[in-house]
């Protein structure tokens, strides 16, 4: 398998597709040192790279030859894939910190709980 020059630019681009280094590396089936190595340049095993490529929907000509788009909007936004499992823990993060902010007034430790089992709400759904 040839790899074009170039690679962690892609790389770089499905971690800002994926909204982070995590998500890719738990995609890739690896650690996130391990992407954050990629994007300093090292060179993902092929059997990652193919990994990547079945776990996020992007395209195998893009990736490996810098050819074409990304072409992830499918597995974005197929209910249940990856991807919208990404982009629903990145709502459910945002959805805490505006909590948050709505209860200035509470305690820390209705705080604490209230962040607590949304935290645990989140996990649930990504294990989904």
């Amino acid at each position: 398998m040839e790899i074009a020059d170039g690679i962690e630019r892609r790389l770089a681009k499905l971690v800002e597709l994926l909204g982070s280094q995590g998500a890719l590396a738990h995609a890739a089936g690896v650690s996130r040192p391990a992407v954050s190595g990629w994007l300093r340049g090292s060179v993902p095993y092929h059997t990652t790279l193919r990994r990547i490529i079945r776990a996020t929907g992007c395209s195998e000509d893009w990736l490996l030859r810098a050819q074409g788009e990304p072409g992830m909007h499918r597995v974005m936004e197929e209910p249940g894939s990856y991807g919208a499992r990404t982009q629903k823990a990145q709502g459910y993060s945002r959805t805490i910190a505006e909590l948050s902010a709505l209860l200035p007034d509470a305690g820390p430790s209705a705080r604490e709980e209230l962040l607590k089992r949304i935290q645990e709400l989140i996990a649930e759904e990504q294990r989904k």
